[in-house]
């Protein structure tokens, strides 16, 4: 069975966005065919589909991501989406996928904005990761994030920032809000990360090095650093509330900070994050 994929003799559904609906439909297609297997080609939407159907049916699932806009084909979990495109959920799976499959020239082609969007959700695992082992909180597997996950995070982070230019915690619970507001669905899981990365820094007061770092490398690269750049330039305060108390909901990664963080702090804190954007392209 495939998504978004070479056609072969068995059964193909073609996937708009990970919600109930349609991992509901990749289960009948795989029932009705007997698949032991399942594929998944595309984006991190199809892949993230895939893995959420073939895990309640005890299947495996291999992952064939065609862009490098987000860290699906390597992960356990699925970002679920209602139907009006706003994040519903984010289940974790058994297991990961059972094989990546990365044809690096199809990367290599793919849009450049794709790439962009990567590099953004790669830049905010290590301040998500930091905030983790500040607040000794347990991960969202309940487990303690160690030392070598921080390294591994800070090594993709160092990564991204040393080469991100020429190659072309709080942040991902942000992405969550952001999708409250429908100017952002067109905008990628990656780019909505990126803003949320700077959120974070202001929520956590971070020192202005780690800020003007974030920013600088988001400038350079492209994604959003302000709110007028996910097309929210006049963005009510009403709607700002309203990302805000999505993204502090019960169970959001954003409470693995190392103090207690609510609505109004991460409303202040996108605030300050947007003023903050505008402010270095003035320098």
């Amino acid at each position: 069975m495939l998504c978004e994929g070479t056609v072969l003799p068995y059964s193909r559904v073609t996937v708009a966005r990970c919600t109930h609906v349609e991992i509901a439909r990749i289960v009948t297609s795989t029932r009705a065919v007997q698949a032991a297997v399942i594929l998944g080609a595309g984006g991190g939407k199809v892949i993230d589909s895939v893995r959420a159907a073939a895990a309640p049916m005890r299947v495996p699932s291999i992952s064939c991501p065609t862009i490098a806009s987000a860290d699906s084909p390597c992960r356990a979990i699925s970002v679920v989406y209602t139907e009006a495109g706003v994040v519903e959920s984010n289940p974790f799976h058994p297991t990961n996928s059972a094989l990546v499959l990365v044809d690096s020239q199809v990367i290599m082609h793919s849009p450049v904005r794709t790439l962009i969007a990567g590099m953004g959700d790669a830049l905010s695992t290590v301040f998500e990761a930091r905030a983790c082992i500040a607040s000794g909180s347990p991960t969202r597997r309940q487990g303690l994030c160690t030392l070598a996950t921080l390294a591994i995070a800070e090594l993709r982070s160092k990564t991204g920032l040393a080469d991100g230019v020429s190659a072309l915690a709080a942040a991902h619970a942000v992405h969550n809000g952001l999708t409250v507001a429908p100017e952002t669905h067109a905008f990628m899981h990656g780019e909505k990360a990126a803003f949320g990365v700077i959120v974070e820094l202001m929520l956590e007061n971070a020192p202005n090095a780690s800020l003007n770092e974030a920013l600088r490398f988001s400038n350079s690269i492209g994604p959003p650093t302000t709110l007028a750049d996910m097309g929210c330039a006049g963005i009510s305060s009403e709607m700002i509330s309203q990302i805000a108390a999505r993204a502090t909901r019960e169970g959001e990664p954003i409470h693995h900070e190392p103090f207690k963080v609510t609505a109004a702090m991460v409303e202040l804190a996108i605030q300050s994050a947007d003023a903050a954007g505008r402010d270095f392209r003035t320098k």
